[in-house]
C-alpha cells in the first residue's frame, strides 16, 4: 500500500473514532442541548399506579425546568414494560442505547433489581424507587435508590406496634416477592428482638383475589395485629377479607397502603390501617407546599407521596445531567456525591447509594391518611 492510501486510510480511521467518541459523550444529551431522563416502569398492568404517579411528579418538575432555561430543554422518555419482566429488560436497553439517556429511573422492587448489571454495562445510572429491597446499591456502583428501605418502614412499624399501641402478638400476609420477604423478615426480627411475639405468616401472589384460606389458617392463631405487605387490589382484598373472617385486631402495613386503589378494594373495612411510609412535611416546607398547591390545581386533588418523590427526583437529576453533559461515568460520579434541597427536605445520596429521608405513621381515617406520629 503507498502512502497517500495509508495517509487516507488514517483520516477515515481519526473520523470514525472521533464518530464514535462523540456519540459515546453525548449520552444524556442531544446535539442541541436537550437533556434527556429515561424511566422503565409499569405504565399499564395492576400495579401501574405507582410508575404514573412518579412520572407526573418528574414531568411537572421538567415543565418547571424548561419554563426557567428555555435554552437548555428536557424531557422523560418512558418505557411502558406493561408488568412484564423480559420487556423491562428491553426498556432498559432502549433507553441506554438508542435513546442515550443521562439516567434511568425505575418503579417498583421486580422492576428494578434485574436492571442493575445493564447500568454497569451500558455505563447509566440507574435510580430506583419505591424500592424497598434490601441493599440495593451493594450490586455495583451504577445502582442507586430514593425510597425508604425495608429495614426504615418495616423496622418502624414493628417498633410502633409494639412500643405505641401495645401488640404483642403478630401474624404476617405478604407477596411472595423480595418486597414481601424483605419486609417479613425486618418486622419479624425486630418485633420478636423488642419482646413480641411472633405466631406465622403465609403469603400470596400479586393477582389472587381469594386469600380466605391463608387468613383464616393466621387468624386461627389468636393474633392481636395482622402486619400485611403486598400491593394495589390484592392488598385491599386482604384486608376486606381479614375483616370479613371475624379479625378485630389491629391491621398493619407500609408504603404500598397509600395508593387509591387499596382503599377502593377495600371499601369501609380499610378504616383505622396503620401504616408506615414517607413523610413529605407540606404544611412546614416552603416548597413541598408549593409544590401540592401546584398538583392540585393541575389535577383537583392532593399529591401522594411518590408524586412529590417524582417531581423531587427529577428536580436534583436534571442539574446533575446538565452539568455531566453526557458523559456516563461523570453522571454517576455526581449522583454519588449528589446533596441537595428538596420538598422533602435536605436530602443526600449516602456511601450505600441510599437516598433516605423520614419515615411517619399514619392512619386510615375516612377517607384520608392522618399522621399519627412523625
Amino acid at each position: 500500500m503507498n502512502k497517500k492510501k495509508l495517509i487516507a486510510l488514517g483520516v477515515i480511521l481519526a473520523a470514525a473514532i472521533a464518530a464514535i467518541t462523540l456519540v459515546n459523550t453525548q449520552k444524556g444529551k442531544s446535539t442541541d442541548g436537550e437533556i434527556k431522563l429515561g424511566v422503565a416502569a409499569a405504565l399499564s398492568g395492576p400495579v401501574s399506579f405507582w410508575a404514573e404517579s412518579v412520572l407526573q411528579g418528574m414531568q411537572m418538575a421538567v415543565e418547571e425546568h424548561n419554563k426557567a432555561d428555555p435554552n437548555q430543554q428536557a424531557r422523560v422518555i418512558f418505557e411502558d414494560n406493561a408488568g412484564k419482566a423480559d420487556s423491562q429488560i428491553a426498556a432498559m436497553r432502549k433507553l441506554c442505547t438508542s435513546d442515550k439517556v443521562a439516567c434511568v429511573v425505575s418503579v417498583l422492587t421486580p422492576y428494578s433489581k434485574p436492571l442493575r448489571p445493564l447500568a454497569k454495562q451500558f455505563n447509566t445510572p440507574l435510580l430506583a424507587t419505591v424500592t424497598a429491597a434490601l441493599d440495593f446499591g451493594a450490586e455495583n456502583e451504577w445502582s442507586f435508590r430514593d425510597y425508604p428501605t425495608a429495614d426504615q418502614l418495616a423496622a418502624r412499624m414493628a417498633k410502633y406496634a409494639y412500643n405505641d399501641i401495645k401488640l404483642r402478638r403478630a401474624v404476617a400476609l405478604v407477596v411472595n416477592d423480595e418486597y414481601g420477604t424483605d419486609c417479613l423478615k425486618i418486622f419479624r426480627q425486630t418485633f420478636e428482638e423488642i419482646g413480641g411475639t411472633f405466631l406465622g405468616s403465609d403469603t400470596v401472589t400479586q393477582t389472587d383475589t381469594d386469600m380466605r384460606a391463608q387468613v383464616t389458617k393466621l387468624i386461627q392463631t389468636n393474633p392481636d395485629t395482622a402486619f400485611l405487605v403486598i400491593r394495589e387490589n390484592a392488598l385491599g382484598t386482604a384486608v376486606r377479607q381479614f375483616r370479613e373472617l371475624g379479625f378485630k385486631g389491629q391491621i398493619l402495613g407500609i408504603n404500598a397502603f397509600d395508593s387509591p386503589v387499596v382503599w377502593q378494594a377495600s371499601g369501609p373495612h380499610g378504616e383505622g390501617v396503620l401504616f408506615a411510609n414517607a413523610r413529605i412535611d407540606y404544611e412546614n416546607n416552603a416548597a413541598a407546599a408549593s409544590f401540592q398547591k401546584a398538583f392540585r390545581e393541575r389535577y383537583g386533588r392532593d399529591p401522594m407521596h411518590t408524586h412529590a418523590y417524582g417531581y423531587s427526583i427529577a428536580q436534583y437529576l436534571l442539574p446533575l445531567a446538565a452539568q455531566a453533559k453526557g458523559d456516563g461515568e461523570k453522571m454517576r460520579e455526581l449522583l454519588a456525591s449528589m446533596k441537595a434541597g428538596s420538598i422533602r427536605g435536605e436530602i443526600e445520596m449516602l456511601p450505600s447509594r441510599d437516598v433516605l429521608t423520614g419515615v411517619a405513621i399514619y392512619k386510615r381515617t375516612g377517607d384520608q391518611n392522618i399522621i399519627i406520629k412523625e
